[in-house]
């Protein structure tokens, strides 16, 4: 009988790990299959992927993996591939991406181009400057008397800059599109030149003609000058002029000092240059060429022209289908 027992015993331990084994939740194989598919796939477009250290399967059917080198990689059940890097850059792949490696290889292979950056934005002269200094000349030519002083205003100007950059690298029959969103604030310190103008009477002229310089305040507490022209008739019984009409000529806007100023300029000390936030994005497209100046890219979502424009500099220029201009691109490194 013991000897019948530790047979039995022996059976079924013989058989519990034969279906550990074949037991369809034990699947780290599969995973581990699944994993080298991935990032095999993913290095012949992607520098930098690692060796996968752990993965998980989310309810919507989407595998996200982690690599030794610090990038999530996440599939989604339709075989769109989003990798988030250490760095904190998303790249994008949508299962429509086929980089083929033995393609032949022409001029627009190993090729990086990239689209032009912005300037820093420097301070803007004060609206209706022209308008002012064409007023006070005005004011000189009918003979009204001007005071002019030049003021300096210390100033610290803060303004605020989006730019898109763009990187546009060409393998085999695929293309990476990087868009790098940066918003930047830049704090200008420097000092503000204008001129005071100050008018010294309010009217000139005698007999039938007259103009006249006034200020006007209204209920915003908007402050304007204005010039008139005031016509008089002689009056033979009074002998005296008599007021009959008055015409506008010209006028612009004051300071509460009742005084017109002018910007003549400005001497900028210091800029510093503070980076609020910057987003990269790199998105992958197929490409084919249509001819030996122009390239097809599309992926699941979008299409796009590229058109070479030969000139000292090799040029492409991007085009959506309905023939929008997009993108200016300039050639800087064949490798």
């Amino acid at each position: 009988m013991k000897i019948k027992y530790l047979l039995g015993a022996v059976l079924c331990c013989f058989l519990l790990v034969a279906c550990q084994t074949n037991d369809p939740d034990n699947n780290s194989g599969n995973d581990n299959k699944t994993n080298h598919e991935v990032t095999e796939g993913l290095n012949d477009l992607v520098d930098g992927i690692g060796d996968i250290v752990d993965t998980k399967t989310l309810e919507d059917g989407s595998t996200v993996m982690a690599d030794d080198k610090g990038n999530t990689i996440t599939k989604d059940k339709e075989g769109n591939i989003t990798i988030v890097t250490k760095e904190g850059e998303t790249i994008l792949i949508d299962n429509s991406i086929k980089e083929d490696k033995s393609a032949s290889k022409d001029k627009w292979y190993n090729t990086t181009w990239k689209s032009g950056a912005g300037n820093v934005p420097q301070p803007d002269e004060p609206d209706m400057n022209y308008r002012k200094k064409q007023f006070v000349e005005t004011l000189k030519k009918y003979g009204f008397i001007i005071e002019e002083v030049k003021v300096d205003k210390d100033s610290t100007k803060i303004t605020n800059d989006n730019l898109d950059e763009y990187t546009l690298h060409f393998q085999n029959t695929t293309a990476s599109l990087k868009k790098v969103s940066t918003s930047t604030q830049y704090t200008s310190k420097g000092i503000y030149h204008f001129i005071r103008y100050d008018v010294k009477q309010n009217e000139i002229g005698e007999g039938e003609t007259k103009y006249r310089f006034e200020i006007l305040r209204n209920e915003w507490g908007n402050y304007d000058a204005n010039l008139y022209k005031d016509i008089y008739e002689y009056d033979y019984e009074s002998e005296s002029y008599i007021f009959w009409y008055s015409e506008g000529i010209d006028g612009v806007g004051l300071e509460k000092d009742d005084a017109i100023y002018t910007y003549e300029g400005y001497d900028n000390s210091s800029t510093k240059e503070d980076v609020l936030s910057k987003d990269v994005t790199t998105t992958f497209f197929n490409y084919r060429r249509m001819n030996d100046t122009q390239i097809a890219a599309s992926n699941n979502t979008v299409s796009y022209i590229l058109k070479e424009d030969e000139g000292s500099t090799p040029q492409l220029e991007a085009y959506d289908l309905n023939g929008n201009h997009l993108i200016s691109f300039d050639l800087v490194s064949f490798q």
